[in-house]
């Protein structure tokens, strides 16, 4: 199995296992306000269930936001969740 490390703020490594979509839906189920990883359904990293920042370039959020790390930053992985779920049911409404 490979891994994903981040280097924190304050110099600590943490690792993170890759796991597959079926493990990680049984994970996400699970997420709580102390879990840290990565969320394959919202594509963002998740620390002590906090959405994290991207990182990508400002070029890139010309048309409001780059990705849903920049979406969602600073969120609870669980209201990011529920808000993704609800943007998801608005754009679906409008479009049929």
């Amino acid at each position: 199995m490979t891994s994903i490390q981040i280097i924190m703020k304050n110099g600590e490594v943490k690792e993170f296992p890759h796991v597959g979509r079926a493990v990680r839906y049984k994970a996400i189920k699970s997420w709580t306000d102390k879990s840290s990883g990565f969320d394959y359904d919202l594509q963002v990293w998740v620390l002590d269930g906090v959405v994290q920042a991207c990182f990508h370039p400002m070029s890139m959020r010309e048309d409001g936001h780059c990705c849903n790390s920049d979406r969602y930053k600073g969120m609870a992985i669980k209201e990011a969740i529920r808000q993704f779920r609800h943007d998801a049911n608005s754009k679906s409404s409008l479009i049929g």
